[in-house]
């Protein structure tokens, strides 16, 4: 199977480059498995947005990454990485 291009929002792109050294390395490594693996559901799946989409949600370390893999154009969006607030 072909790799989808993986796309960062602006959202992402900042979440990342606050996350600690030791955090980016392993954000990145997930983020480079999903290029290869775009039907991983994650950890969990979000509650609707008002579109009625649905996003995964892969904790690493203590962040959530969420994203949405749009199969028809062989991509997968990371929408947000955030610090999870429970950990």
């Amino acid at each position: 199977m072909r790799e989808y291009h993986l796309l960062l929002s602006l959202e992402a792109s900042i979440g990342l480059k606050e996350a600690p050294k030791l955090s980016q390395t392993s954000i990145l490594a997930y983020l480079h498995y999903l290029k290869s693996n775009p039907f991983d559901e994650g950890d969990f799946v979000s509650i609707p947005d008002k579109n009625g989409r649905e996003y995964y949600v892969k904790g690493i370390r203590k962040y959530l990454i969420s994203y949405l893999p749009n199969h028809a154009n062989r991509e997968v969006r990371v929408t947000s990485i955030t610090k999870n607030k429970k950990a």
